[in-house]
């Protein structure tokens, strides 16, 4: 038979009453929480309008990269004069993309794009080569063997 839980209490441990269910509402959100000044481009297009340029000027980085880069390697294996030429084409295009210095946000997007698509690359590319793996080893079981054959 199981022993019931008995509490013990140290007199040197003070206990505080539990808090009152709103306090912990409050503490489970972000009501009280300050407002940060980011270095991310979302955090620095604040109003709708700037969001839907964003948007767009994430798609033209998008279709840049598309057309001049690998996208089956991340933005380190790429040709370095190729990705200026991508950071080059999206300012001449979006000329909000000049304000940020050293093209950083430019290569914030360009970065998880390309990141994104060379993990859907190589995804495929390990599909692709299971397949071929399962397909040899069936062709492997269902071969015929007899005792003249080598093997």
């Amino acid at each position: 038979m199981a022993k019931p839980f008995v509490r013990l209490t140290s007199p040197f441990a003070v206990m505080e009453p539990p808090p009152p269910p709103i306090v912990q509402l409050l503490i489970q959100t972000d009501l009280n929480a300050p407002t940060s000044t980011g270095v991310l481009i979302h955090e620095d297009l604040k109003d709708l309008a700037l969001r839907a340029k964003k948007t767009v000027v994430k798609t033209t980085v998008h279709n840049l990269a598309d057309a001049m880069l690998d996208m089956t390697k991340c933005i380190t294996d790429q040709d370095a004069q190729l990705v200026q030429e991508v950071y080059q084409q999206a300012a001449q295009m979006h000329p909000i993309l000049r304000e940020y210095q050293g093209n950083w946000a430019t290569n914030c997007i360009l970065q998880a794009h390309l990141k994104s698509t060379s993990q859907a690359a190589k995804k495929v590319a390990e599909a692709e080569e299971a397949e071929q793996l399962v397909a040899a080893a069936n062709e492997v079981a269902t071969k015929r063997r007899t005792r003249h054959s080598v093997n």
